[in-house]
């Protein structure tokens, strides 16, 4: 149900009218010969918020940014709309007390009674995880649309396209809600479409596994791996990256796989943002560490490809060192003033941010030249500087501050 308020955003009420209805007591639902309307009057609180009465008796209010209002208006409508249908189907003849009973889901055989699916088009859960995913947003209603996807996978699910079954788990992974079996039916249906998606849905599918993870999961990655290789020369240098990054947090990504994407970085990385960048040079270096830590040596033609990347990133790095230190410092500024939130915030990003600086200064102590690494190690000098007084703020006052929003892909 949804209630209008005056200059404070749109209330979104989980009631027995949306999926909550469906998901969780559907069956009684359809076998009560008492079932109420769903439309109630509306009261008026003190602060002048209209508020839709009927609620499901678990349900709260919760505050919603206006980027959502167009979705739950359009959401509430067309549930008014189908609303005399579905009363229609949801009035049975009349059954026993015995037939009764045994359809309640805790029935005394002590099996569950299948609910019915909800009445919910697959573009509508993508819809609600792609906006909800990017304000960051959680409630219970990822969990009761994850019970339904997975209980009606061939409603849903395997109606998907490879764009929609991307999105969806973005959105999942984006607020890193926790549904293992929700994942393992979208890399099922992903690996059954597997050649249908781009190069960038690959990249961003693959990421959301790595941000959500479950067991079982590794045949999935080297199935996504294994096409995205078989593009490798498709995909945008952002994708690229995105999708190296996310295998090597699960660490299963391979050097010859970074061999095969660093022609799509060549003569490119002046183009990536700082952030990608790094990400470029700290998958590079997992990579070779495993390799290593293997006993195999790379051949030719992969450590040339490493050779070259360094050689192009060399510069680009010790120029942005520079720029970085003068953010961080005057994020150390903001944040030591006490009234700046934001600068707490920023300063605890960029103390997360210099893991990744001393990751690509160890790929060039490793594997670079002698004389790009001292370049690259008096150019971090400084900012090593920083991140050490951040990091002493961090254990003070910084405590009390809270982390910052979720990674994306990018």
């Amino acid at each position: 149900m949804l209630c209008a308020t005056s200059g404070r955003g749109l209330r979104l009420l989980w009631s027995r009218s949306l999926l909550g209805q469906h998901a969780g007591a559907a069956c009684q639902a359809s076998l009560s010969t008492a079932a109420a309307s769903t439309g109630k009057a509306s009261t008026s609180t003190p602060t002048g918020t209209s508020v839709v009465d009927g609620g499901s008796d678990d349900g709260e209010a919760i505050a919603v940014d206006p980027p959502l209002q167009d979705l739950f208006v359009r959401l509430s409508k067309d549930h008014a709309a189908t609303a005399s249908t579905r009363a229609a189907k949801a009035k049975p003849a009349a059954l026993s007390a015995e037939a009764l009973t045994a359809a309640r889901p805790h029935a005394a055989s002590g099996r569950s009674a299948r609910a019915e699916p909800p009445d919910w088009s697959p573009e509508y859960f993508v819809s609600i995880a792609h906006d909800l995913g990017h304000l960051r947003h959680y409630h219970r209603i990822w969990h009761k649309m994850a019970s339904a996807l997975v209980q009606f996978p061939d409603r849903f699910l395997y109606r998907m396209t490879p764009k929609m079954l991307t999105e969806l788990a973005v959105g999942y992974a984006q607020v890193k809600v926790q549904e293992p079996q929700l994942f393992r039916e979208i890399a099922h249906h992903a690996r059954r479409c597997i050649r249908a998606f781009s190069p960038a849905q690959l990249a961003q599918i693959t990421w959301a596994l790595s941000e959500v993870r479950y067991p079982g999961m590794h045949s999935s990655l080297e199935a996504f791996a294994r096409q995205a290789e078989a593009v490798a020369a498709e995909f945008e240098p952002k994708d690229a990256v995105t999708l190296m990054a996310a295998l090597a947090a699960l660490n299963e990504l391979e050097l010859p796989s970074v061999a095969r994407f660093l022609p799509v970085l060549s003569g490119r990385l002046a183009k990536l943002k700082t952030p990608l960048l790094l990400s470029a040079l700290s998958a590079t270096g997992t990579a070779l560490a495993k390799t290593s830590r293997a006993g195999v040596a790379g051949t030719h033609a992969e450590l040339r490809a490493v050779g070259g990347l360094l050689l192009e990133a060399r510069p680009l790095l010790v120029g942005r060192a520079g720029a970085a230190e003068a953010a961080w410092r005057e994020q150390l500024a903001k944040a030591g003033g006490r009234g700046e939130g934001g600068g707490s915030d920023a300063a605890l990003a960029a103390h997360g941010e210099w893991h990744e600086w001393a990751r690509a200064r160890e790929l060039f102590g490793a594997h670079g030249s002698k004389g790009d690494a001292d370049a690259v190690m008096r150019a971090l000098a400084p900012l090593g500087e920083v991140a050490a007084q951040v990091k002493a703020w961090k254990g003070g006052e910084g405590d009390a501050a809270g982390g910052g929003a979720c990674a994306a892909p990018a």
